[in-house]
């Protein structure tokens, strides 16, 4: 716990990934979805579908596919199609990747192969002489807390 020891703040900050129940739940709750890295076998790149080669003996075992909004737009409807293929084992998908929007305009990325919620805080500087606003920065900490009580 930090402590205020004359006009310093002795103490440290730290971080966790905090595991979350349901990649769904996360998902229903952004209000946007900008970007999905969906991770796929590397075998659909000689499969029917693309035929790309055969040569994939020295190719990494996923191959990354990023998906991109447009400007102000989500493509939630988007993940919930690759989620269905992810749960329903027809596809060669292996894990899905998303960076969204939550109600409080929080960034927010949750990943289907271990379900985290990674948020951030915005601290500001004084121009002038480079400190920080800490009173700003311990509002959204707290603001953030109170999520996971």
């Amino acid at each position: 716990m930090p402590t205020i020891d004359g006009k310093k703040i002795k103490g440290k900050f730290g971080f966790d990934m905090i595991p979350r129940d349901d990649f769904r739940e996360v998902l229903d709750n952004m209000r946007r979805v900008m970007c999905a890295s969906v991770y796929i076998e590397k075998r659909v790149l000689g499969n029917d579908a693309l035929n790309f080669t055969e040569f994939t003996d020295t190719v990494q075992e996923d191959i990354i596919l990023e998906v991109k909004s447009k400007r102000g737009e989500s493509i939630k409807d988007t993940v919930y199609d690759f989620l269905a293929k992810l749960n329903g084992g027809r596809a060669f998908i292996q894990k899905i990747r998303v960076k969204g929007l939550l109600p409080n305009n929080n960034e927010s990325i949750i990943d289907s192969s271990f379900i985290v919620k990674k948020e951030y805080v915005d601290a500001q500087q004084n121009e002038d002489t480079g400190e920080i606003n800490t009173t700003y920065l311990f509002s959204q900490l707290l603001e953030l807390s109170n999520g996971f009580q």
